[in-house]
């Protein structure tokens, strides 16, 4: 017997999971990191990404 996924149903799956962005393109804000030909955007698209840490005001 297999078990369903009680988010089998796209209308049952949490509203954060529903509106997570699934490319960069879909992400609002942050231009100056993550606009076109920006560092952050550069790193992600060529899989360079290192751990990093990122701070300022929250918001």
């Amino acid at each position: 017997m297999q078990q369903g996924s009680i988010f089998e149903n796209q209308a049952n799956e949490p509203l954060a999971s529903r509106l997570r962005p699934e490319n960069l393109d879909q992400v609002f804000g942050q231009t100056h990191l993550l606009g076109p030909g920006k560092i952050l955007r550069e790193l992600i698209t060529q899989d360079r990404v290192t751990s990093m840490i990122l701070w300022g005001p929250p918001g």
